[in-house]
């Protein structure tokens, strides 16, 4: 009985830890360059006749996606074993 318990405990653990790793995803902040690049590609895609972006998808004040007047709408998610591109603003110094 415990050998039964002992191979369902690690078989939980090996399950869960092949979702963390490649299937849990969360929302990142996109940068305005990227937003703009990813609009194009859609319209370019699949024929969309749309003039400008109908809103912007925020989270914690930080832009992570968009809605398209045709009803498209992109979030950008990346794998929480992912490092995320830093879109800081960085101070230039003269030596």
């Amino acid at each position: 009985m415990l050998e039964w318990l002992m191979l369902a405990f690690w078989l939980a653990l090996v399950v869960y830890a092949f979702w963390f790793l490649f299937k849990a995803k969360t929302e990142h902040p996109i940068g305005l360059n990227d937003l703009a690049l990813t609009w194009k590609i859609h319209k370019q895609n699949t024929g969309c006749k749309a003039k400008r972006i109908q809103s912007l998808i925020t989270l914690n004040n930080e832009t992570v996606g968009f809605r398209c007047e045709c009803g498209y709408e992109f979030i950008q998610k990346r794998l929480i074993s992912q490092k995320a591109p830093d879109y800081s603003v960085k101070k230039l110094t003269n030596y």
